[in-house]
């Protein structure tokens, strides 16, 4: 049986609003679809033959795809439209063809999709597992009673097995298979390289209420120290890639883990360069000092307000003391610092807004990634706007309608979309101008000069 399976081609405009973050010159946002590759590792271990197509850096050949005999389809919600889109056209050239489904939209709204896309299968929770599994089903074409979490069609109707594919051991699963991507088009915007993520754990046990929380992403469970030595060996074997971005939600949960790794990277030689998040109460100088002999390079912190009030609100109870000094050992390391900021959240007001910028320019570090707040399903954010402020459920309406949502901001806080507009304008100038500085190959007097004017520009209008 052979199989393929495929990234979507995010909705442009939807796109560049969930990815509002500017990064300096040459960047990238492309990431290869890390989920898609791990399910191309266990099915082939079981003997499948498997293509990964990602539609952010090739196009799909439909005729070409007509050859595989089921295609999986990785959902999410900024690509959802697209993955209808590909279903229909599937379907319309050979309907025989089998379609598997995945993702988070479809934990919250399996009868919607389902009703709306030509979908046969769908996988509720983590697939690696699941997938060979239902792929035996359908092979031998046996039901599914047995398996747990899978929406499927039977006689018309929409069916769900209860449950949820959660993997408890992470350390069972085979290393993700990257072989069919175009790698070369992954360069990342920091290395300036070709590069690979990996996942050491899943799932974070913070509760911050901009983040959406959809079952397997509740439990927090990680590899051994052992296991990502040995997939970052064979990484390094079989791709000869040396940059990597551990996409963990936080690396730095567990520093015995760190320090174990520290150690089987000495013994074994790895040089590596790497990027990882953080959060500011779970990291300390010397974690900071071991990371550093690794081969970290960039840090990413989740500061999303420079306002204390606002943090409560967010549930994101971190100690803005500890983020300054924590950015100031980071410098001292001569570790790259990138911190995410959320503009327009849940009852923001200008004066947390200026608080923000005040945080921004006081912790000075070049590269602050700012984000409009979007609110998504699962999160504390969106069940509060939908309960207490009335808003209509916009994802579903998506689902059913196949239209973009809009989001208005002044819907839920004090601050305007225009005002929303000139920080945005004002922190990338800002963020220009620290990028200027810190290169040695761009100063120069007069694009200094005209950089710091428009900055002035800006703090005259916030």
């Amino acid at each position: 049986m052979r199989i393929a399976l495929v990234n979507p081609q995010p909705f442009q405009p939807f796109y560049s609003t969930l990815k509002n973050v500017s990064l300096p010159l040459k960047e990238t946002l492309l990431y290869p679809p890390l989920s898609l590759c791990y399910l191309a590792g266990s099915l082939k271990e079981k003997g499948y033959k498997v293509k990964i197509i990602d539609w952010q850096t090739e196009k799909i050949n439909f005729k070409k795809l007509m050859k595989f005999d089921v295609i999986g389809i990785h959902l999410s919600f900024y690509s959802l439209l697209s993955a209808f889109e590909i279903a229909e056209k599937v379907k319309e050239i050979k309907s025989e063809t089998k379609i598997v489904v995945g993702g988070i939209p479809l934990f919250f709204y399996p009868h919607q999709i389902f009703s709306k896309g030509k979908f046969d299968y769908g996988i509720l929770g983590e697939g690696e597992i699941a997938l060979p599994l239902l792929l035996e089903k359908i092979e031998e074409n046996r039901n599914l009673k047995g398996l747990k979490g899978i929406v499927f069609r039977e006689k018309g109707k929409i069916r769900i097995n209860n449950g949820l594919n959660l993997i408890k051991n992470l350390d069972e699963l085979s290393f993700p298979d990257f072989e069919t991507l175009k790698l070369k088009k992954y360069v990342h915007w920091f290395f300036g390289k070709p590069f690979l993520p990996i996942l050491t754990s899943r799932g974070c046990p913070f509760k911050c209420g901009f983040c959406s929380k959809y079952g397997w992403n509740e439990v927090y469970r990680w590899h051994s120290p052992e296991y990502i030595l040995n997939e970052i060996e064979f990484l390094l074997e079989k791709y000869k890639i040396d940059s990597f971005a551990i996409v963990d939600d936080i690396f730095t949960l567990n520093k015995a883990r760190i320090k174990k790794l520290n150690r089987l990277f000495k013994e074994n030689n790895v040089k590596i360069e790497f990027e990882a998040n953080s959060r500011v109460d779970t990291i300390d100088y010397g974690t900071l000092k071991l990371l550093k002999q690794m081969g970290l390079k960039n840090i990413f912190f989740g500061v999303e307000s420079g306002d204390p009030l606002m943090l409560k609100r967010m549930n994101k109870l971190i100690d803005l003391k500890k983020l300054l000094k924590i950015i100031q050992k980071c410098k001292k390391l001569n570790i790259y610092v990138s911190c995410c900021f959320i503009l327009g959240y849940l009852n923001e007001t200008p004066r947390s807004l200026k608080n923000t910028l005040k945080l921004i320019k006081k912790i000075n570090v070049p590269n602050p990634l700012i984000h409009y707040f979007i609110p998504f399903p699962g999160s504390k954010a969106y069940i509060e706007l939908l309960n207490k402020f009335g808003l209509e459920d916009l994802w579903k309406r998506m689902i059913e309608v196949e239209e973009l949502p809009k989001f208005y901001n002044e819907e839920w806080c004090e601050v305007t979309k225009k005002q929303l507009q000139l920080v945005k304008g004002y922190l990338e100038k800002l963020k220009l101008l620290g990028f200027i500085t810190n290169n040695q190959n761009l100063k120069h007097f007069y694009l200094l000069k005209r950089i710091r004017s428009i900055i002035n520009y800006y703090e005259q209008r916030i």
